[in-house]
């Protein structure tokens, strides 16, 4: 039709021609910067972060699989909520929703749970015990001579953790 689109553009086309694909939402949240937003056909405004949420709704196994293999480009708080929701055991929407969270803070899960980040850590830890990215990141916030109890019963300090 002698439009000349760009690379956001032609996904923007793609959501359009069928917006149950995943992997057009992720590769526009790929393309969007930090702070840009983009309009779809269907007046929808989406960021990167709600891009990447589409994709989950859209394929929640597709959207995990990229979540777990993301080299740390993606810490949508939003996505991790979303994936917990869909798989309450898998232990990396866990850890990646304790590295998203700053000190102090808290998410609340679809269940109604609140969690910081050390209860995050401890949650992908129930999920696969020998999951060392939990253990090491649950080691680097827990404070030098406090304790935590894991949901197997063991209590471990800082240096236990790692």
């Amino acid at each position: 039709d002698g439009r000349v689109l760009d690379r956001k553009l032609l996904f923007v086309e793609a959501i359009h021609n069928d917006s149950s694909v995943s992997d057009n939402y992720i590769k526009l949240g790929l393309a969007l910067s930090t702070r840009e937003t983009i309009r779809l056909h269907n007046g929808r405004v989406l960021d990167k972060k709600r891009a990447y949420v589409e994709a989950f709704r859209c394929d929640s196994a597709a959207t995990l699989y990229f979540l777990r293999n993301d080299a740390g480009q993606l810490n949508s708080k939003q996505v991790c909520i979303e994936a917990i929701r869909c798989y309450p055991d898998e232990d990396i929407a866990y850890v990646k929703l304790g590295d998203g969270l700053a000190a102090g803070e808290i998410a609340q899960l679809h269940d109604g749970r609140v969690l910081d980040k050390k209860q995050l850590f401890v949650e992908a830890i129930r999920c696969d015990r020998d999951f060392s990215f939990a253990y090491n990141n649950l080691g680097l916030c827990l404070p030098t001579g406090e304790t935590i109890q894991l949901n197997d019963g063991r209590v471990l300090d800082k240096k236990q953790l790692f």
